[in-house]
């Protein structure tokens, strides 16, 4: 299958987004931008095409989908039962990087919720995600579009190197606004739950309508021992290795722990195996701040030094941190992309306060490690 690009960076081609939208209404595979990721978009009501999101996807059957809506007066023919919380809150937030979990319609397939009784609906805010919905006038299925397992693409070529040749269509609208995916709040129960944290909080929720909302998301502890892998996620990952540095207030131990680290992490591996590698790329993925505080110490040099029988290559990547983690959010993934365009054999980041953006930054980042020091 030969798999076309439309550009709508500029304006929204009509007569591409027509035909686009036909091919979602025949059941059909359309990769689109959102203002948080690319979804893969499949026509909701049709359980061959849900059926085939699953198949190209690689992802799990027992994953359920979301459903997105480009006007809310649809919202009944997706839901039932619906609270007057959903209303409050999409009022204020959709549309938006909200998604809904409520008690699904009878319209709306099993194979979309994976046999639950709930679904999740979101309102795009994006322009040509919404455009498109329209076009097509029925309600689209639209996961990341990506190979399960991978970072989430952010960017039309980042759909292109999973899927090409597996899909008809990818419309290319530039980089995703905010770079990472929804907040899911399940508004099916007895109280308001965040079940997947996003760039929607809590405290938004609760200053913008008064609406109390618990949030059930657990960041996993802190594994002391720095060469411990953590098996537990494997979402959002890279082909590389990604070593999480953990927070330290005396940030004097905090750099002995990523010198030792490394040190450790790269030496663990089998001897054989190091002799058959030309070089080791490291990339750095962290806040302007300590990528200072590494050049003053000339830490890369010192690792050099005494690791003299690796061949050590360094890729220092940095975002600023005093602005509520956004940049760091918005390019995430798109530097996990690049970094494996570069063939980087390990990715350093560094864990962020959980709270605002950092909650749902760490949630992706924490999914996405190998190794802790």
């Amino acid at each position: 299958m030969e798999t076309q690009i439309f550009d709508f960076k500029d304006k929204i081609d009509q007569e591409k987004l027509e035909f686009a939208a036909n091919l979602l209404r025949q059941g059909e595979l359309v990769a689109f931008p959102t203002e948080t990721v690319y979804g893969l978009g499949a026509h909701a009501f049709n359980e061959k095409a849900v059926a085939n999101i699953f198949k190209v996807k690689g992802r799990p059957q027992d994953n359920p989908l979301t459903v997105h809506l480009s006007n809310l007066v649809d919202l009944e023919k997706i839901a039932v039962d619906i609270p007057a919380v959903a209303y409050q809150i999409l009022d204020h937030f959709a549309p938006g990087p909200i998604t809904v979990v409520l008690r699904k319609s009878d319209l709306v397939p099993g194979v979309v919720s994976a046999g639950l009784n709930t679904v999740g609906v979101r309102f795009p805010s994006n322009n040509i995600a919404r455009a498109l919905i329209k076009a097509a006038a029925v309600p689209l299925v639209a996961p990341s579009a990506n190979l399960s397992g991978k970072p989430s693409p952010t960017k039309a070529w980042h759909v292109y190197d999973d899927l090409a040749g597996k899909i008809p269509c990818i419309i290319d609208g530039g980089a995703s606004q905010l770079g990472l995916e929804s907040t899911i709040l399940d508004l099916s129960g007895s109280e308001p739950k965040i079940l997947r944290p996003g760039l929607i909080s809590p405290l938004d929720i609760k200053q913008k309508t008064g609406i109390s909302v618990k949030n059930i998301c657990k960041l996993s502890k802190a594994v002391e021992i720095s060469h411990t892998p953590s098996q537990k996620y494997k979402h959002y990952s890279p082909e590389a290795k990604i070593i999480l540095l953990e927070q330290n207030v005396d940030q004097e131990k905090r750099m002995t722990n990523l010198f030792q680290g490394l040190q450790t992490i790269l030496l663990e591996q089998d001897e054989n195996q190091r002799k058959e590698i030309e070089q080791i790329i490291i990339a750095f993925y962290i806040p302007e701040d300590l990528a200072k505080r590494i050049k003053k110490i000339n830490l890369l040099k010192k690792l050099e030094e005494n690791l003299k029988e690796i061949n050590l290559i360094f890729i220092l990547e940095t975002y600023n941190n005093n602005d509520n983690l956004t940049e760091a959010t918005n390019h995430l993934f798109d530097r996990f992309r690049e970094f494996d365009r570069k063939r980087v054999d390990y990715i350093v980041c560094t864990a962020e306060p959980p709270k605002g953006k950092g909650l749902a930054y760490m949630n992706r980042l924490e999914k996405a490690t190998k190794f802790r020091i």
